[in-house]
């Protein structure tokens, strides 16, 4: 069996410059910028600095499951802001009936007690 495990090798280094004192940043042009696009995401959603990847298969695989996290939470937020919202429309229409049924009992002089 001939596999290659560099691949899913874990090299942890903590900052950038144990980074490139160690030599264990990315050379390849295209996994600096896979690096560079897990940062970025990363430190947009605020995942904190206890991920780090190294290879390109942790990259990829970070990457894959920060934005599932962020699709499901967008779900979950616009569920809940739309369930409020109809919940909000459903008063205001009460309220509107309410304010209706009182102003016609007032043009009819009806005592509201």
């Amino acid at each position: 069996w001939d596999i290659n495990y560099d691949l899913f090798a874990f090299n942890r280094f903590d900052g950038i410059n144990e980074c490139f004192a160690s030599k264990k940043c990315p050379s390849d042009l295209k996994l600096q910028y896979l690096h560079a696009l897990f940062w970025a995401i990363m430190a947009t959603v605020g995942v904190g600095d206890d991920v780090k990847p190294v290879t390109l298969a942790e990259h990829l695989f970070s990457i894959l499951v920060i934005i599932v996290g962020i699709i499901i939470m967008a779900y979950i937020i616009g569920t809940a802001s739309s369930a409020l919202t109809s919940l909000q429309s459903a008063d205001v229409e009460r309220n509107t009936k309410l304010h209706k049924i009182g102003s016609y009992l007032a043009d009819l002089n009806v005592d509201p007690q």
